[in-house]
């Protein structure tokens, strides 16, 4: 599943049609991966995907009006 959400956010990315529904299946796939692997390099890769999918989420949503 996240396999195939990483899939698809390459090819929203490269055709410049990224949307917020993909980042959320990818956030979605991501979510499951929280536990330790045991190997520190691929939870420090999972980590920084998963913040990545954040800031990028970030991106997208409406700006607020300051108060």
């Amino acid at each position: 599943v996240a396999l195939d959400a990483l899939d698809e956010l390459k090819v929203e990315v490269l055709a410049d049609t990224l949307g917020p529904s993909t980042l959320a299946r990818l956030k979605s796939a991501t979510a499951g991966l929280k536990d330790s692997s045991g190997d520190s390099a691929l939870d420090t890769v999972l980590a920084e995907i998963e913040l990545r999918v954040e800031v990028e989420i970030a991106k997208l949503a409406p700006a607020k009006k300051p108060s």
